[in-house]
């Protein structure tokens, strides 16, 4: 994600994730991919799969972290989230992305360009930004992929 992203959640609380977050997209199950309906860049559902991987990336790689945004708050907030991209079928995209989307996630723990971009968001957003432009460079962006 080249941008960063602000969300408020429904406790209140606002949520940034840093630019630079190399993501997936929304993990539909592997065949729905190929679906003009489930693109995973899909920009309606951009910000909550965004939030939704930041958070469980920091999960996975910072163990503290499970104390400021549990599991259970990560996952109803990418429900609140299509709820409010994708009203009339979030309850299904959300089953969707719950029931199959560990196929896409569970290879991906200790991914190094994850590990690098955790990493850069502790330095300054100059060093950030050229980290990106180098990872860009290398490997492209979410949207030259599809």
């Amino acid at each position: 994600m080249l941008n960063p992203v602000y969300y408020r959640d429904r406790k209140g609380r606002e949520w940034y994730v840093p630019m630079g977050l190399p993501h997936d997209g929304v993990s539909w199950p592997p065949l729905l991919n190929r679906l003009p309906c489930c693109n995973p860049y899909d920009i309606r559902t951009r910000r909550e799969a965004v939030l939704h991987d930041c958070h469980f990336a920091l999960n996975d790689y910072y163990p503290e972290w499970k104390s400021i945004m549990p599991l259970f708050d990560i996952n109803v907030n990418l429900l609140d989230g299509f709820r409010l991209s994708r009203p009339r079928v979030a309850f299904i995209v959300y089953l969707f992305v719950k029931l199959f989307g560990c196929v896409v996630w569970d290879h991906k723990s200790h991914d190094p360009l994850m590990v690098q971009w955790l990493e850069m968001i502790q330095r300054s957003d100059n060093e950030l930004r050229e980290w990106i432009r180098g990872a860009v460079a290398e490997y492209g962006t979410e949207s030259s992929e599809h």
